[in-house]
């Protein structure tokens, strides 16, 4: 088995689906990056960021997919990409939040919910409900984020900082890795109802972005 790529367990075109949308996802981290450097506003809802950061931090560090080497370095990549976006998540965070009493606890509610989801996502494994990909965790926080931007989008008076084609990037790219897990996990049917719903919000954020953008500042 090459160390890089796992073609024993694994289809060429199964191992191009699920490289191709983990690369997408590091494209997205990319511009977030960018658009925080330019705008100091954080795109990533702070729910999602929270739990996104937990199970990346699980899944780098902790438990290992068997994929190769290069779907852990994908996994390592979106953990030291969200890095910035975290701690910057807890410096420009609170801007989507409009209480008193939510800005004041803004910071240590952010890490005790990263935190939090760490744990879930190592318990889910270590109780035997994961795939040895971590998917299921992935895919539950996944909806937690799709389901978050489109909250946020709804609240927001400026798009300044947010970009449709991250909006995109994460749609095709959770989407070639759902269409992956139907392929290698045909029998699993929480893993593509998961797929699905998420792929529905992720259509529904980017109708929304687009009708928005006709009515707000993007500056």
């Amino acid at each position: 088995m090459d160390m890089w790529f796992n073609t024993v367990d694994y289809t060429y075109l199964e191992l191009t689906l699920f490289i191709t949308g983990c690369f997408l996802w590091v494209i997205a981290y990319a511009i977030i990056i960018k658009n925080i450097r330019r705008h100091k506003v954080v795109e990533m809802p702070f729910l999602a960021g929270c739990g996104n950061f937990g199970w990346e931090f699980v899944w780098s560090f902790i438990f290992r997919t068997n994929m190769g080497l290069v779907c852990v370095y994908a996994y390592r990549a979106w953990f030291f990409l969200d890095i910035y976006i975290f701690s910057n998540l807890l410096r420009y965070g609170d801007k989507q939040v409009s209480s008193p009493e939510m800005k004041q606890w803004f910071k240590p509610m952010c890490i005790f919910l990263t935190l939090a989801w760490a744990i879930a996502t190592y318990t889910i494994k270590q109780t035997g409900y994961e795939l040895v990909i971590g998917a299921i965790s992935a895919y539950t926080v996944n909806v937690f984020i799709s389901g978050c931007y489109i909250s946020l989008i709804l609240r927001i008076d400026s798009l300044k900082g947010f970009s449709l084609a991250v909006a995109w990037l994460k749609m095709i790219g959770t989407g070639l890795n759902t269409i992956f897990m139907i392929i290698h996990f045909p029998t699993n049917s929480y893993l593509h109802f998961m797929g699905i719903l998420v792929f529905i919000l992720d259509i529904i954020y980017i109708y929304l972005f687009i009708k928005k953008r006709k009515e707000l500042p993007t500056s």
